[in-house]
């Protein structure tokens, strides 16, 4: 009988129609953030004149005002329609993305970016948690995997058309281009079926206030998953203007191809591993790979930039988000 009901929850199906709309929507939200997040450092040399490190100045803007919504969009989940909060949220990130032709100054730019930064918190919170429940508990981790991927995808996709972009002197295009994806987004948020709020045994919803949303055991994980994304932000926010300033924005191009590559490789058993066996397996190593990497990278900047950036595929395939998150999510 225990063999029977181990045979049933294994048959339950991962891939419905609401998972599929989810994780492609998840993809959207993360591929237009990584376009702009490439594009717009040159964009800002080029149109508006101003130096580099007001692209770090675009950068913090945008992930604080993300940072600094996101306890408030977990009480909002909580208490509100996780359907109407997906599409509004998907509404105004397309509202918000189409302005971006219309900035013309460095102050309308990071304004424009602040408020992005507030949907992108809020649209990434409800699509998480709906994901969460739309996950079969017997497929967990496989399910954290594929759904963790369309974010990885489009950590590749997005900068490599970005970059693209810049080298065309695109941006309009690329602006437009942003924009009509975001647009899907909201297509896709209209078709999900969210599944109802889990309740406790008396009818009541679960603890919403502040103390309930933070937990002292996931504080590890949450520091390392800081860490490693701190890392890609830099590389990816500046990796524009580096490549260009080097004359190798073709390289750079290729460097994105080789991690795109190396983590749909991993992404296809890490998950399996965090279910079949235990997680640890799969987490632990992995930051180590990431560091050794990243240091790696960093000792090798006096050799040939070419040679740097081909090399950089290996730096890829144990960068974290290949399949550390996997057992990252499910540990935290």
């Amino acid at each position: 009988m225990r063999h029977l009901s181990g045979s049933l929850r294994m048959k339950e199906k991962l891939w419905t129609k609401d998972f599929w709309a989810i994780t492609i929507v998840s993809f959207i939200i993360f591929f237009v953030f990584y376009v702009l997040l490439t594009l717009l450092p040159i964009y800002i040399a080029d149109r508006l004149h101003a130096s580099a490190d007001k692209a770090g100045l675009l950068v913090t803007c945008f992930l604080a005002a993300a940072i600094v919504i996101r306890p408030f969009a977990g009480q909002w989940v909580g208490k509100y329609s996780n359907k109407k909060i997906l599409v509004l949220s998907s509404l105004a990130f397309l509202v918000i993305t189409a302005l971006y032709p219309v900035c013309h100054s460095i102050e309308s730019l990071l304004f424009i970016r602040v408020l992005h930064g507030i949907t992108f918190g809020v649209i990434t919170t409800v699509k998480g948690t709906i994901s969460a429940r739309l996950i079969p508990a017997s497929r967990r981790g496989e399910g954290i995997s594929f759904f963790s991927l369309a974010m990885g995808l489009a950590m590749v996709v997005g900068p490599w058309i970005g970059l693209n972009m810049a080298r065309w002197n695109a941006f309009t295009a690329a602006f437009w281009l942003c924009s009509a994806v975001a647009a899907l987004g909201i297509v896709l948020s209209l078709i999900v079926t969210v599944p109802p709020v889990i309740r406790h045994a008396d009818g009541s919803k679960p603890n919403l206030g502040f103390a309930a949303m933070f937990d002292r055991a996931a504080l590890p994980f949450a520091l390392v998953t800081f860490f490693m994304t701190f890392s890609y932000a830099g590389v990816s926010a500046f990796l524009a203007l580096y490549a260009r300033e080097l004359d190798l924005m073709a390289a750079a191009s290729n460097f994105l191809l080789c991690y795109a590559i190396f983590l749909m490789i991993c992404r296809t058993f890490t998950g399996n591993i965090c279910d079949k066996k235990r997680a640890e397996i799969c987490c632990f190593p992995m930051p180590v790979g990431f560091y050794h990497r990243s240091g790696g990278a960093g000792l090798h900047q006096w050799q040939h930039h070419n040679d740097y950036f081909r090399r950089s595929h290996r730096y890829r395939l144990r960068f974290g988000h290949a399949g550390f998150p996997d057992a990252n999510y499910q540990l935290g």
